[in-house]
């Protein structure tokens, strides 16, 4: 069931948003399976380490974040 602020951001837009970072994990781990990059950890890490020193991209912190729960979450549950 969806929350009461989450159907007000639909009504409004008239489209589904993804509203928080619980609701993109489940697309990012998809992504993440069915990607063929390699070294993708790496990769990751070496972005988070730009990023840091940038207050301006924060969403590009956060989409980090996730992908890092995501190699995480598969490296624990699926290997």
């Amino acid at each position: 069931m969806m929350s009461y602020a989450r159907s007000e951001a639909i009504d409004f837009n008239k489209q589904y948003e993804l509203f928080s970072m619980d609701d993109e994990l489940p697309i990012i781990i998809y992504l993440t399976v069915y990607t063929s990059i390699e070294d993708l950890y790496a990769r990751v890490m070496l972005l988070e380490d730009y990023v840091r020193n940038d207050p301006s991209l924060e969403s590009e912190r956060r989409i980090i974040t996730n992908i890092k729960v995501s190699l995480d979450y598969i490296n624990k549950e699926w290997v």
